[in-house]
């Protein structure tokens, strides 16, 4: 096993990849972490389509509140209505 020294920036640490252990043509990586266990994945394009069509919609244009109605308690307000 090899180690490397993180390196802290402004921005959070960085570590510095071995030659042998670099990605070439690659200019960004996914990270996941699971405990002490950190992940990365080189992003790709079919990655990134797999990963944009797996992705959460975004709700936040969509109206979720139920309609309001009005009820009364006399029963000569009550009708049916039937709408095709």
């Amino acid at each position: 096993m090899r180690t490397v020294f993180l390196v802290n920036t402004p921005s959070g640490q960085v570590v510095p990849l071995p030659h042998d252990m670099s990605y070439e043509g690659i200019n960004e990586l996914e990270i996941h972490r699971e405990g002490d266990v950190i992940t990365l994945w080189p992003v790709t394009k079919k990655r990134r389509n797999i990963a944009d069509s797996l992705a959460m919609p975004d709700w936040s244009d969509i109206d979720l509140e139920p309609p309001r109605v009005e009820v009364t308690n006399k029963l000569a307000d009550f009708t049916l209505l039937v709408t095709k």
